[in-house]
């Protein structure tokens, strides 16, 4: 046979060949609507995602409601609600993660908080705080017993310190005898040497919440 037949057939071949390999991984239109159904649930997904706001914030706790709470940032106060889903943790002075619950946020506690949504729906999905509490010995110079608070001086030339103290605040005093005794806030009295276990309760660090109270020695009474 001639060779210029022989090579017209063998090109007649291939083309055969590939029309019916494109024939056949050409998506029919069932495929067509597979993939389009597909690109338009993965389209509203990303969508979805990145309409989902993240923000992450950190302050301290001001007051919480029954599902809320206002975080004191150094932007301002920020009221965020929590769900059931929210996620509670402290990291402790001893370097070990606990898991705790919405009711254990205490007015002062430091947190780092992640929240989704809108600032104004934006909901708490994370919590997690760090104990800052610092010790203080002074004396007693005032007492507000309507509010609750105290004045600390610890240096005698420094201006005393104003101390919140708490319906949570746990008090004792040493008795004579050497004891710690449980005491209340009527025992402090002016003049009395205190030891304080507290915290700052804003960012500017000039309003401070005791969380315990030793009652170390009390003025003797004049007769």
């Amino acid at each position: 046979m001639d060779k210029k037949i022989l090579i017209s057939i063998f090109v007649i071949s291939l083309s055969v060949f590939a029309s019916s390999n494109i024939l056949a991984i050409t998506p029919t239109p069932n495929n067509l609507e597979k993939i389009n159904d597909l690109k338009e649930r993965v389209a509203s997904k990303v969508a979805e995602l990145r309409a989902t706001k993240i923000t992450i914030l950190s302050g301290g706790i001001k007051s919480r409601s029954e599902d809320s709470f206002v975080l004191i940032t150094s932007s301002g106060e920020k009221t965020i609600s929590v769900g059931q889903d929210t996620k509670y943790y402290w990291a402790s002075s001893a370097g070990k993660i606990l898991k705790i619950g919405f009711s254990n946020l205490e007015k002062g506690d430091n947190f780092t908080v992640k929240t989704e949504g809108e600032d104004e729906g934006a909901i708490a999905t994370i919590l997690i705080g760090k104990d800052q509490t610092f010790t203080l010995i002074g004396t007693v110079t005032f007492i507000d017993n309507v509010n609750r608070n105290i004045k600390l001086s610890i240096k005698k030339n420094d201006k005393p310190l104003s101390i919140a103290v708490e319906k949570t605040t746990v008090i004792s005093a040493i008795s004579d005898k050497g004891t710690l005794d449980l005491g209340k806030f009527s025992d402090i009295s002016e003049n009395s040497s205190v030891f304080i276990r507290g915290r700052y309760t804003d960012n500017t660090r000039k309003e401070i919440s005791a969380k315990r109270i030793i009652i170390i020695k009390s003025p003797k009474p004049t007769s």
